[in-house]
């Protein structure tokens, strides 16, 4: 008897257990099978490295920056990945994730930190496998298998993210196959280089100048990138990590100065640019430019271009490491840029009187908030201002970051006392205002409750929500409705990070 109670008991709980499971496994088929509007990857952007200098420390929140670049350092190639919880979308830490190169040798590894972030820079380019390593009473949510692969450009960092949630079944690790004799590769050797500017307008009492561009590449390779020199270092600019050989470095033309000499002279008197070898040591490998100024100092004017991330705060954090850019209308001009520093601004002196067109980049993540001033065209990410003589004309660009939001669509029958809900209505979410169908689900999911189906991951900006048509069933109404209230949808929009609630109710309808 006693045996016979066991089992019974056992059967119970299996039946128990097999219906959880297929209430999750309805529930996965709801809003676009999970966070699918969040790409696989962003496209590659460039990154930088922060250089670490006595004197100049930064503050952790600049080092948490995602470009955090003050003294600006290197390009970096490879991935960077973060862990989320699905549905909360928090960052999960210490989650260790591996990283295959093409022949199946593991050629990195690390751990998420506080923000949920891994980074594995200095890859070579090519196609690499990220796997997670599973961890107890947790599923990988997105990818499903816990493994992705991604490819790699020079210069560029790749971004994905990685999705898991709480229970559920912890899927055995990836097979792997590891060739006992796979090392890690050996990195190359690298030094560094200093850029300076020294104003010789008085010959007697050279001065260091800030803010002047130039560009290093490779001789017979890429371009390295273009740079600004710095107020922090006196006039110098110092990009570290360097692959040693030869590099050529040309500095920029900027109206009213002249160009004197350059230091080590390779190209002969006259030129701009010169050739220098970057070695392995201590040292830096240094380029001084000279120039002398040939119009008074309040001859022209500057731009002083600015970034504030508004995401938490209406005042704005300075974000540093954001690409700026100024297109010159006035005669003998043309395109100038540089980044932000730690202050969030980045200034473009000796600007000739005019109209000038100022730019910030776009990128993955960030939504334009505004510009001020504001551009008299309504375009985002761009604006026109004027120089005159002597003074600094200042831009300020607002962004904030882009928090997944979410639509919680529930359905109530009005024919009962009280209303009840109706499970099984299916809701299609739309995109305004073309119309084209983005998801849809069932009311009565397992994660939204009675009558509701989540839409959830959704970019802040404004949607459809449509119910379909059942026959006997008329709509009574729709909470909150748009300017149309004859028909079975609404146009909602959501903010950043908003979850919103639209709920529609019917009624019965009497007769055949």
């Amino acid at each position: 008897m006693h045996n016979v109670t066991q089992r019974k008991l056992g059967l119970s709980l299996f039946i128990l257990a097999l219906a959880m499971c297929l209430a999750v496994a309805l529930s996965a088929t709801v809003s676009a099978q999970g966070p699918t509007g969040d790409v696989p990857y962003t496209q590659p952007e460039k990154m930088r490295i922060p250089q670490e200098k006595a004197g100049a420390e930064a503050t952790q929140a600049q080092k948490d920056a995602e470009t955090d670049c003050y003294p600006c350092a290197y390009w970096v190639t490879g991935i960077r990945i973060q862990k989320l919880n699905y549905p909360t979308y928090q960052p999960l830490a210490g989650w260790q994730f591996t990283v295959y190169n093409a022949a199946n040798q593991p050629v990195a590894q690390g751990v998420t930190d506080a923000n949920g972030y891994a980074d594995f820079f200095n890859l070579a380019p090519g196609t690499y496998r990220v796997v997670e390593t599973p961890q107890t009473n947790w599923s990988s949510y997105y990818p499903q298998n816990g493994q992705v692969t991604l490819p790699v450009y020079g210069g560029y960092v790749t971004f994905f993210r990685f999705y898991n949630q709480q229970g559920g079944i912890v899927p055995p690790p990836p097979p792997m196959t590891v060739t006992p004799t796979a090392t890690v590769p050996t990195p190359p050797q690298v030094g560094s280089l200093t850029v300076c500017k020294l104003n010789v307008t008085n010959a007697q009492a050279p001065a260091p100048v800030a803010g002047w561009p130039f560009t290093v590449s490779r001789v017979g390779g890429p371009v390295v990138g273009t740079f600004t020199t710095s107020q922090a270092q006196g006039g110098c600019e110092t990009i570290i990590q360097l692959p040693v050989g030869q590099y050529r470095v040309e500095e920029g033309m900027l109206q009213g100065w002249d160009f004197v000499s350059v230091d080590p002279d390779t190209d002969g008197p006259g030129n701009r640019s010169t050739v220098v070898n970057v070695t392995t040591g201590p040292g830096a490998t240094t380029v001084t430019f000279r120039n002398r100024q040939v119009a008074g100092p309040q001859a022209g004017g500057a731009i002083r271009a600015c970034k504030l991330d508004v995401t938490s705060s209406q005042q704005g954090q300075a974000v540093a490491g954001w690409f700026m850019s100024i297109q010159v209308a006035a005669p003998g001009g043309g395109t100038r840029y540089g980044y932000t520093g730690y202050d969030g601004c980045v200034t473009f002196p000796n600007l000739p009187p005019g109209s000038y067109a100022v730019s910030e980049a776009q990128r993955n993540g960030w939504q334009f908030v505004a510009v001020d001033p504001a551009n008299p065209q309504a375009q985002p990410y761009t604006t026109t201002t004027a120089v005159t003589d002597g003074t600094t004309t200042t831009v300020t660009f607002r962004n904030q970051r882009i928090v997944p939001a979410s639509i919680r669509v529930c359905k109530l029958n009005t024919s009962t006392t009280p209303e009840s809900p109706l499970n099984g209505w299916q809701m299609v979410l739309r995109r305004s205002p073309d119309g084209a169908v983005l998801a849809s689900g069932w009311t009565g999911t397992y994660y939204s409750g009675p009558g509701c189906v989540t839409f959830g991951n959704l970019v802040p900006g404004a949607y459809i929500v449509e119910e379909a048509a059942y026959p006997g069933w008329a709509l009574t109404s729709i909470t909150p409705d748009d300017a149309n209230t004859t028909d079975l949808r609404t146009t909602i929009t959501v903010g950043n990070g908003e979850n919103a609630t639209v709920t529609f109710r019917n009624h019965r309808v009497t007769g055949p």
